[in-house]
């Protein structure tokens, strides 16, 4: 089915090549945490500087910023102080030329129950006279010539005697960082390295301390689309489009499992029967809203891939979920979306591009065209975008990682794809379609189904959309440019 399948001596050359290129020059060791201890929160001077106090954006005419109160602004805080090593960008080091010192400027990455051995050699004469000083933050340099101390949350690590450079080199082979401080996330340390007396530098280098991350896999036995994907819908006041759509994946598909979050009142349910398809119904409590049946439906996938689409699409011939699951394969990318009623986009559709701007008073949203952003290997057929349309194969183990929010009772789509900026890679594919057949809500739901939809009021309802906006994503204002 697919054009690569790696070799047992694929991966082993892939292995043998990382390890030659890093780990063969690391040295690593597995320690007793006995002095580690959990970070306090407290960012390091160092990285202070990160944050662009003076970064401002625009954006249209729609500001979200009448919404704001002090508790969301406290929460703000909260998720930056919290969310630090992973959403600011890495501390400025420069290293002025012609040093007497060679050294790895980058590369150590450690688990909180690892030591590395640093790779430190100082290149001026070896009997010239230093005395030498490390300090770090979150972990110490285990060296036996060094007595190592703790000054405001700052590991110094200093001998007081002069030493020659050759005697000094001979001690730094085997001298070690070894980390002190825990988090479940990722740290960033800065270990410096200062000499002085006959030979004088200072160099700095980052070290990364995490936790190794294992597989999520899908136990699965054979290449069969109905053992690989699942179909998944919501439905609300539409059950002839419900059913139409049902039958429509059993023509194409037959013994393929259907997950239909319904949210419809008491008074109006109905049991979904189908003799073509494996159809599991989860009945929620009345007008409970569309992320929330989105997220039901997607927590109940047990396959490797599910299929997004509306209660009003209809499978077609060309509705090629092996297609979509060839695509997801071969390059890795973990939404694959698909055409609507014709394999050309238009309108809402090509503006795929989600542009977030930071700012001093929140983040700026514009959404507009990518451009020439062909997927390798499908080059005439997909591009990479960050927004599709509601109807995509997703990878279930990481897709489902980003949450669909029960707050979006009644309109959202664009904010699942900002959840999912920097965590999916998503592209769009003319090949694959279906069709969108929105004339299927009976006469007598009508009336209820568009109010329960949109609200009563326009007004109110962008208002809410907007507070959402802003409570939540701190995003101050949007546009869309078409």
């Amino acid at each position: 089915m697919f054009d690569y399948n790696p070799s047992t001596q694929d991966l082993y050359n892939y292995r043998k090549q990382s390890d030659e290129s890093s780990l063969n020059i690391l040295e690593y060791e597995i320690i007793e945490p006995s002095k580690l201890r959990p970070w306090s929160r407290k960012i390091p001077d160092i990285f202070a500087t990160k944050k662009n106090e003076h970064e401002n954006c625009e954006c249209g005419k729609e500001r979200f910023t009448g919404h704001r109160s002090e508790v969301h602004l406290h929460d703000h805080r909260l998720w930056e102080r919290d969310n630090f090593f992973q959403i600011a960008k890495p501390a400025v080091l420069m290293t002025p030329s012609n040093l007497p010192v060679e050294f790895v400027s980058s590369g150590y990455k450690v688990q909180p129950f690892e030591s590395v051995k640093l790779k430190i050699k100082i290149t001026d004469s070896p009997t010239k006279e230093i005395n030498a000083k490390f300090s770090s933050y979150f972990g110490i340099i285990d060296c036996p010539l060094f007595s190592t101390f703790e000054i405001q949350d700052e590991h110094h690590s200093t001998f007081n005697q002069k030493i020659t450079v050759e005697d000094f080199n001979a001690k730094l082979q085997e001298t070690k960082y070894i980390p002190q401080i825990y988090d479940g996330r990722k740290l960033e340390d800065i270990v410096t390295l200062e000499v002085t007396g006959e030979v004088s530098f200072k160099i700095r280098f980052p070290v990364t301390i995490e936790r190794t991350k294992i597989p999520v896999l899908t136990q699965r036995k054979t290449e069969a689309i109905i053992d690989r994907v699942t179909v998944i819908t919501k439905t609300y006041l539409r059950y002839p489009c419900l059913k139409r759509l049902i039958e429509s994946i059993g023509q194409f598909y037959p013994g393929i499992t259907v997950i239909v979050a319904d949210d419809n009142p008491d008074s109006k349910f109905e049991q979904i029967r189908s003799s073509s398809t494996n159809v599991k119904q989860y009945k929620m409590p009345e007008k409970e809203g569309w992320f929330a049946g989105r997220a039901l439906a997607q927590s109940q996938v047990r396959t490797q891939f599910y299929l997004w689409v509306d209660d009003d699409f209809v499978f077609s011939k060309e509705t090629d979920l092996k297609y979509m699951v060839y695509v997801a394969e071969s390059t890795g990318f973990d939404i694959i979306g698909g055409a609507l009623d014709n394999h050309v986009r238009g309108g809402w559709a090509k503006e795929d591009f989600i542009d977030i701007r930071s700012g001093n008073d929140g983040y700026c949203f514009r959404r507009k065209r990518y451009r020439n952003f062909d997927l390798p290997g499908f080059e005439q057929e997909c591009q990479v975008v960050d927004v599709i349309e509601n109807f995509f194969l997703a990878r279930t183990n990481t897709v489902g990682k980003i949450r669909f929010d029960p707050e979006f009772e009644n309109k959202g789509h664009r904010e699942f794809f900002i959840d999912a900026i920097g965590e999916l890679r998503v592209a769009w594919c003319s090949k694959p379609l279906i069709l969108h057949k929105n004339n299927c809500v009976p006469s007598e739901n009508k009336e209820v189904y568009t109010s329960d939809r949109f609200g009563k009021n326009i007004k109110d309802f962008n208002s809410r959309i907007a507070e959402m906006w802003y409570q939540r994503s701190h995003i101050k204002c949007s546009s869309e440019v078409y």
